[in-house]
């Protein structure tokens, strides 16, 4: 599939229906939007001027009511929605103070972390400072306490995730405790720069958790067992880890060569011991779509003869896009359990509640697995709208 603008250093995410929608890049491509629809002879639909400022180094986000928000860029202290009719283009974006604000010497504020708050608020992290974002008024309503400890959006580079949100009620006006956490980074103001002359300092080992729904939150702060700069945080399961390049250009015969091979990493409950533990998804013991709040029954086979409902969690998973240690969009949502009912012969009929609203999961499509004993099954894809 040929592509006609440069990507590099863009930002991206998936659609409702499961199309992909690429954003910015490099030069001719900075006020790029594409589009890839999800089917086998797709090709790329490119529109170099749909965006009204350049986004090099962005973060995109989906809302609640499924636009997508792209937020940041180099020398862009704006945000602004990508144009819901394909092929139209933005004529002006919105300018973000903040990020004005944000803006040290060496940047450390570009791929700013964005999550979608189950209050239907959009976080935004830049370099060491929070806010929430109102995407109806385009205004701040909140800022967060500064995290100390020194600057952890790129080039400084530390990591963030939402951690898994919880449901544990079917009252779809009730909003779940939402946490970020915020690993990694560099202490130093001008890292980056000084990185350029052979001077390396060491990155930041610590992080801090902030819950990001409650009234006046504080961050928490904790350690890694080691410094981190521009790793990934995913919310585990099998990993693909691909590239790595310290070098200007794809270079072979370097101290540390540009790596074009991937790996995979499997986590401990995934050893082949326990293997027999493990549930599973009966064919077709899945819906294939879902709507809010309704009640969804789930056919399972596992080796037990008894269960406790407490021991069984039903997850749903948004795939990411993911660069510069940065994850667009990634989302765990834990479901309502209501029952497990052995139906004999080593099923269970496992009974749970979809998501109560789109700011606890926006439309689109996930990874489902039911869990037992922190075990998980193989996930099935499920559509949510």
């Amino acid at each position: 599939m040929q592509l006609h603008t440069d990507t590099w250093c863009s930002s991206g995410g998936l659609t409702v229906d499961g199309n992909l929608i690429s954003t910015g890049g490099f030069q001719g491509g900075a006020n790029t939007v594409r589009h890839l629809d999800n089917c086998p002879k797709s090709v790329w639909r490119e529109y170099p001027s749909a965006l009204a400022a350049p986004r090099w180094y962005s973060t995109q986000a989906q809302l609640a009511d499924g636009r997508m928000i792209v937020i940041g860029g180099r020398a862009a202290q704006s945000f602004e929605y990508i144009p819901q009719q394909e092929g139209t283009s933005n004529t002006k974006p919105f300018f973000f103070d903040f990020l004005q604000q944000t803006t040290d010497p060496d940047e450390n504020n570009l791929y700013p972390f964005v999550f979608l708050s189950p209050d239907k608020n959009v976080f935004v992290f830049a370099n060491n400072r929070s806010v929430l974002l109102n995407p109806n008024t385009n205004a701040v309503v909140k800022e967060f306490p500064v995290l100390p400890g020194g600057h952890r959006n790129y080039p400084a580079s530390g990591m963030a995730v939402l951690l898994p949100l919880e449901v544990k009620t079917e009252d779809p006006n009730e909003v779940p405790d939402a946490e970020v956490l915020v690993c990694g980074g560099s202490a130093h103001i001008d890292s980056y720069t000084l990185a350029s002359k052979n001077m390396f300092y060491e990155a930041l080992q610590d992080c801090g958790r902030l819950k990001i729904t409650r009234p006046n939150p504080n961050w928490r702060r904790e350690l890694m067992p080691t410094s981190r700069v521009m790793g990934d945080m995913v919310i585990i399961g099998k990993v693909l880890i691909a590239g790595s390049n310290t070098n200007n250009g794809y270079i072979y015969d370097a101290m540390y060569p540009t790596e074009l091979r991937v790996e995979k990493f499997s986590p401990p409950y995934f050893s082949p011991s326990r293997a027999d533990k493990k549930p599973k998804i009966v064919d077709g013991g899945c819906p294939k779509t879902m709507t809010y709040g309704q009640q969804v029954t789930i056919k399972i086979e596992l080796n037990e003869k008894k269960v406790f409902l407490k021991n069984f969690k039903v997850t749903m998973y948004v795939p990411a896009f993911t660069t510069h240690g940065v994850a667009m969009n990634q989302r765990l949502v834990k479901l309502l359990v209501k029952d497990a009912v052995n139906v004999g012969e080593g099923r269970y009929d496992v009974t749970c509640m979809a998501p109560p609203s789109s700011a606890v999961a926006p439309e689109g499509y996930f990874m489902l697995s039911v869990v037992h004993n922190m075990l998980p099954t193989e996930a099935v894809w499920v559509q949510l709208k």
